[in-house]
């Protein structure tokens, strides 16, 4: 992936960050994950994951000055 189409993916990327810190934060607090951390860390990632499917939305179309106009004086 080149370092160009990052602003495509920013969003899973940015997603992707929320189950991390939740997997690092449950095993420093505790020394252990608990179900229910578990959990938690399962629905961020298909959170994550239901970013990356949904498209960003598209570009509008570019806008061209009219050329029909009269001049001005």
């Amino acid at each position: 992936m080149k370092l160009a189409n990052f602003p495509r993916y920013w969003k899973a990327a940015v997603a992707t960050c929320a189950p991390v810190f939740l997997v690092i934060q449950s095993a420093v607090t505790g020394n252990e994950v608990t179900s229910d951390e578990w959990a938690k860390i399962g629905s961020a990632v298909v959170a994550a994951i239901l970013v990356w499917a949904v498209p960003n939305a598209p570009k509008p179309p570019a806008h061209e000055p009219a050329t029909d106009r009269t001049p001005r004086m």
